[in-house]
């Protein structure tokens, strides 16, 4: 095991429904609320659009922490040309697990993750 292994806050798993009640119950301050969305809004779309919007969630052991969703596809145009671009969309740590260094975590972990997803 490596030093980066033992340091891993949380890891990113695709969204399941073992998932849903935690992060039904997340919450974020009002300051947040106009650049992101709580995950019970972001997963209606995503799972509405299940071929272009893939909803993870950060996991602390198998406790949700932490939510986005990767999007790929036409719906991505207005944000760039690139054919391979993945977005990631609302992004977002529960308030009460903010401060613990998940997000870092998680985003240090996301290339490698969008790159064994989306072999492009």
């Amino acid at each position: 095991m490596t030093w980066l292994n033992k340091q891993k806050k949380v890891h990113l798993a695709f969204y399941t429904s073992l998932h849903l009640e935690a992060l039904n119950h997340f919450e974020l301050s009002e300051s947040q609320l106009p650049f992101t969305l709580l995950p019970k809004a972001a997963l209606r779309t995503a799972l509405n659009e299940r071929d272009e919007r893939f909803p993870v969630t950060i996991l602390k052991k198998d406790l949700p922490v932490g939510f986005f969703v990767l999007h790929i596809g036409e719906g991505i145009c207005d944000y760039t040309s690139n054919p391979k671009a993945v977005l990631l969309r609302a992004f977002s740590i529960n308030y009460s697990q903010q401060r613990k260094g998940y997000a870092k975590a998680a985003l240090q972990q996301l290339p490698g993750f969008v790159k064994k997803t989306f072999p492009r």
